[in-house]
This record gives C-alpha cells, structure tokens and sequence, in this order.
C-alpha cells in the first residue's frame, strides 16, 4: 500500500507546486499594478521638500519679509486652481463659518440677489419663505439693514449675507426702494 501511494504523490506534488507559482505570479503582477498607482512616498517627500526649500530661499534670500502662512495659502491656492471650479482651500480661521453653513444652524430671509450699481436688487424670492410672507418682490433694492445703510456703500455680497443671517424666528428690518412705486418701504422679515 505504501508503493501504490507513492507514484501519486510524485505526480501531485509537481502539479500543486506548479498551481501555486501561477497563483503567486498573478497576485504578484496584480499587486504591482495595484501599487504603481499609488504615489510613490519617497516622490510625495520629494515634491514636499522642494515647496520647503523655496520657501526657506525665498525667507532667507528675499529682500523683502515675507509671511510663510501666506506663502503656504497661495501655493495650495495655486495648485487647486488647476482643478475643477468647485474646489477650494479654506484657511483654518475660515472653517467656523463653512462648517455654520454646511450644519444648517444659520437661518436667512429667503432671497436671492445680485449687486447691480451697488446697490443690492432682489432677483428671486423663494416661494412661501419668510420673505414672501413679509412682503419682498422681485427687483425690490435693499437700501438699509437695520439702521445700517448699505445702498451706494461698495458693500459686499459676504457682507450682506452676515447681516440678514441670524437666529431662526429672529427678526430684521430692511429699508426697500420698489420699483413699481418708487417709494420707500420698511419691512420686518422673521428669519427661518
């Protein structure tokens, strides 16, 4: 019994060993494939290294001061630029203020607009929104908020949003010029 088991051992050893260096070889070059796109950590290190000596040359050599943060900021501004439009570089103090957008714990008075002659014009008021409700049309112009005047100021659209955002069920008083009349309408407009 012993000589009988022999001849199929010698026949299958071959043939699982030879079964188990084709598997290795596929997994090998899959692996390979797999890894060659990935970056290489010594290129990532390189490419880091070479950002650091021009920033080290410039602080060194520049006969100017210059900031390194800003140095930093423009260079990662600079990359992205490269990509789609809708990918940007938030400075850390900016955070606080893109995470208050994204959570939703800010609540607005339900227009769009558009700064036109510097003056802010309503282009769109969403329908049933706190806006609708207290009165705001299309092409109203938004002269004052509060008692802050913002009409012919240079005021900025980041500006405006920071001053009719606020707590929900809060309240703001715009100034309106209508169009369609011509006059000057106060109006308080609860936020939600």
């Amino acid at each position: 019994m012993e000589e009988h088991r022999r001849p199929r051992l010698k026949v299958w050893t071959p043939l699982i060993a030879a079964v188990i260096m084709v598997l290795g070889m596929v997994l090998g070059f899959r692996l390979h494939d797999t890894l060659r796109s990935k970056r290489d950590i010594q290129s990532v290190v390189e490419r880091s290294d070479r950002l650091e000596q021009l920033i080290d040359l410039i602080r060194e050599k520049y006969v100017d001061s210059v900031n390194s943060n800003d140095l930093y900021s423009e260079a990662v501004k600079g990359i992205l630029s490269h990509l789609d439009p809708h990918t940007v570089y938030i400075p850390a103090e900016d955070v606080a203020a893109v995470n208050e957008d994204l959570e939703g714990s800010f609540f607005g008075i339900g227009v769009e607009f558009t700064i036109i002659r510097d003056t802010i014009e309503v282009t769109y008021v969403v329908e049933k929104g706190p806006s609708e409700r207290a009165g705001v049309q299309i092409g109203d112009r938004l002269i004052k908020v509060e008692d802050t005047l913002i009409a012919g100021t240079g005021i900025t659209s980041d500006k405006i949003v920071k001053m009719l955002r606020g707590e929900q069920n809060s309240s703001v008083r715009v100034i309106v010029k209508r169009l369609s009349d011509n006059q000057l309408h106060a109006i308080s407009i609860e936020r939600d």
